[in-house]
């Protein structure tokens, strides 16, 4: 892991720019490009393929998808992306070693190359997908990242938005049921009864005070 984290080409930021390429080719074809991550189908895999399948526009899958979700549930007793050896802990504890071994290796890397690191995640933040946005701003303060649950489900496209978080006024925070990404607009509030019929009075007056339409009639001197 050292001497990979050292190339100066891996640091060079060919990775993550790739990565952040996507990210602007999904928010210009939305339809056609689609980022999805790993840990979703480790953690919620039957919400990630849900997912999946919209995105792909597949409906009429019979059991296949039923069957997809218990494959991935069942190899992640043995590791979904990579074996384990460890079946004590869930896979995702696995990549939590892995992260606190890059920082222990990046604390001793050069410092040109811990600035380029810093570098790329500020770009990271700035990108239109807003979970890649988060991602950046846990590396560049180099903070674990403990994704809340409603993540998964919104970039499957199946959140469910929290008015009181798009109001700023839920105090549940990550105990919320439901979604606190940034980027949701506040569903229009129903009109109640008094409402409309002060709508409704306005638009009586608009049509009694409306300046008539001429006549058009035409009707010829023989």
């Amino acid at each position: 892991l050292a001497t990979y984290l050292s190339s100066g080409l891996h640091f060079a930021g060919e990775e993550m720019q790739r990565l952040a390429a996507w990210a602007l080719e999904e928010e210009k074809q939305p339809d056609k490009v689609k980022i999805f991550f790993v840990d979703d189908f480790v953690s919620e895999p039957e919400i990630a393929l849900r997912g999946l399948a919209r995105f792909l526009d597949v409906s009429d899958f019979g059991d296949q998808f039923q069957k997809a979700a218990e494959l991935l549930s069942a190899t992640g007793k043995t590791g979904t992306f990579h074996p384990r050896a460890d079946f004590s802990r869930p896979e995702s504890q696995d990549s939590l070693v892995i992260v606190q071994e890059f920082e222990e290796v990046f604390t001793g890397l050069p410092a040109d190359l811990q600035a380029t690191w810093g570098d790329n995640a500020e770009r990271w933040m700035k990108l239109p997908n807003r979970r890649m946005a988060s991602l950046g701003e846990h590396l560049l303060s180099h903070s674990m990242w403990a994704a809340p649950h409603w993540w998964i489900a919104h970039t499957a496209g199946l959140c469910r938005p929290c008015s009181l978080f798009i109001q700023n006024r839920c105090w549940r925070a990550q105990e919320c049921q439901l979604c606190h990404v940034p980027g949701h607009e506040e569903r229009r509030r129903k009109p109640g009864k008094a409402e409309r019929a002060r709508q409704k009075k306005k638009f009586e007056r608009s049509l009694v005070d409306r300046t008539p339409s001429p006549d058009f009639s035409w009707n010829p001197v023989g």
